[in-house]
């Protein structure tokens, strides 16, 4: 397989969904972690809604029994780390319920979506450190695993390779984006109006 055949269906992806992707980098809440203004309690809540939704992908992708070499919970595992730094921990939401993809184009599709947000996190890891230098970094500084990126690549492909699959591949995709936004959004505004927690 060449470098431009292996890269196919991810570009194809990229350029179909870049709508929402694009949306997520000006969401009323991710944006700040690329802000001066950023406060520690709102990069407390972020890092909560990310948890949850990755823990929630995650199981959905272990209950499916399919693309383990692809598993998130690295991510998770880093993401717990800084929480327990911050001394909090993510709560369920009322109003907001997780995603729970179950075909393969559907699980596969919020992977590439959450393993591909690795790849901003260098420009939001260091806006972080400067503008909260005591803060835990441990997921933004992780960033996207090259080697799970490749087989994620390899899978995208693979599966693209079907017409019927790519077009579930887009939509998916695009919905998870979404679903990511609007469940990133719901989390922080209800936790802003707890008071059960401080940082």
């Amino acid at each position: 397989m060449t470098r431009e055949r292996s890269n196919s269906m991810r570009r194809t992806l990229a350029a179909a969904t870049e709508q929402d992707h694009q949306a997520l980098h000006d969401h009323p809440w991710i944006s700040r972690l690329a802000n001066k203004t950023l406060v520690l309690e709102d990069y407390g809540k972020i890092l909560g809604s990310y948890c949850l939704f990755f823990k929630g992908i995650e199981t959905s992708r272990s209950a499916a029994d399919t693309f383990a070499e692809l598993s998130v919970d690295r991510a998770v595992k880093a993401l717990e780390t800084d929480l327990s730094e911050l001394g909090s921990q993510p709560f369920t939401p009322e109003q907001q319920a997780l995603p729970n993809p179950v075909t393969p184009p559907e699980i596969l599709a919020a992977l590439y979506a959450l393993h591909g947000s690795g790849f901003g996190a260098r420009h939001l890891n260091n806006n972080v450190k400067e503008v909260l230098p005591n803060a835990p970094r441990s997921y933004l500084s992780a960033g996207t695993d090259p080697k799970v990126w490749r087989l994620l690549v390899q899978e995208l492909d693979v599966m693209g390779a079907d017409p019927v699959a790519q077009l579930l591949l887009i939509s998916a995709t695009s919905m998870m984006f979404r679903s990511f936004g609007t469940f990133v959004k719901s989390y922080c505004e209800e936790y802003s109006h707890r008071t059960t927690k401080s940082f």
